[in-house]
């Protein structure tokens, strides 16, 4: 009995170790993701409003970027989902609106 009590505290205390390291992790994939998806947006405007006189520049580069991100990194860059990226920048193109430093 003595040392089933004693496996159960260090199985209690594995586990917590367990669920700050897993809420540590989500918290910088969150932070991370929201940055990563900034930069994008930020990308897309930048590179849109430097050949703004092509009327339908951006739609064919967004479609592009994200044919090849999707070819090398797989799905997540669908094109909506970069022109979430591109509504994202807009919305917050002060870095520090959205991402603490």
């Amino acid at each position: 009995m003595k040392g089933e009590s004693a496996i159960t505290a260090i199985h209690q205390k594995a586990r917590n170790i367990i669920l700050v390291a897993h809420r540590h992790i989500a918290r910088s994939m969150n932070y991370t993701t929201v940055l990563s998806n900034w930069e994008l947006g930020r990308m897309i405007i930048e590179e849109e409003l430097a050949e703004k006189e092509k009327a339908d520049y951006g739609s064919r580069l967004i479609v592009g970027i994200s044919s090849s991100l999707t070819e090398e990194f797989g799905k997540g860059f669908s094109v909506p989902c970069l022109e979430f990226c591109r509504q994202f920048y807009n919305i917050f193109s002060i870095g520090y609106t959205c991402v603490p430093n």
